[in-house]
């Protein structure tokens, strides 16, 4: 709410909507995001070498998992026409975190949060030996902190539907679910996408960790 006393309206002139992620199932965003970007950069260079071949400008779809993200056009000399990207950066790269979808991964969202909500620098943002906050404390947060925190998140388990014991509750869902697709709600609201990479980091649990990660996402990232 931007006034004091606030008021119970939710019109924009008054409130501000925050609609950030849930960190549950955040591992397995980040690697749907990463696949995502590879597959729109795979088709921008693909139309770049087609262009560049014909000697005339190409234009591809920009499509992965069944997500659309407009068309890219390439000209012969390399130069970009992105007039025709939508729902993500010129640079195509898909940023799934922050309530803007301004954040590639779970890391670079640490950093950020470490220093903006605990007033915790890292090394890693801000360097090594120095006081950013001016607190008389350096080198607050090492790498390996920063990696601990990430993979805490990314191991979080995506949440799964309920599996009411009711049968009238049950049938309540279904009929939910219904009408969800009926009113083309899953145009936006993307039914599960599977991750099909496998990532970890040197010195952890690495099965453990690819394991969690390469669970398929509930929610197709934001842009």
């Amino acid at each position: 709410q931007t006034l004091d006393p606030v008021t119970e309206s939710v019109d924009g002139a008054f409130s501000n909507e925050r609609n950030t992620l849930g960190m549950f199932g955040a591992g397995a965003i980040e690697m749907l995001a990463r696949e995502m970007s590879a597959d729109l950069i795979a088709i921008r260079e693909t139309a770049r070498a087609a262009a560049q071949e014909q000697n005339q400008p190409v234009t591809l779809p920009l499509l992965s998992k069944g997500v659309s993200f407009g068309t890219v056009t390439l000209l012969p000399d390399g130069r970009i026409d992105p007039t025709g990207i939508e729902g993500v950066d010129w640079d195509l790269i898909v940023k799934p975190f922050h309530q803007k979808g301004a954040v590639v991964s779970l890391r670079e969202f640490s950093n950020n949060a470490m220093n903006h909500h605990h007033g915790m620098q890292s090394t890693e943002r801000f360097g090594a030996g120095v006081d950013p906050d001016h607190d008389g404390v350096l080198n607050e947060l090492s790498g390996g902190d920063i990696t601990a925190v990430t993979l805490f998140q990314a191991a979080l388990p995506a949440p799964r539907p309920a599996q009411p014991r009711n049968a009238a509750v049950a049938k309540a869902i279904r009929s939910g679910e219904a009408v969800f697709s009926d009113l083309g709600c899953g145009r936006c609201h993307r039914a599960p996408q599977p991750c099909t990479w496998k990532f970890a980091h040197r010195g952890t649990r690495a099965a453990s960790v690819a394991a969690r990660l390469s669970l398929s996402s509930s929610r197709a990232p934001e842009s």
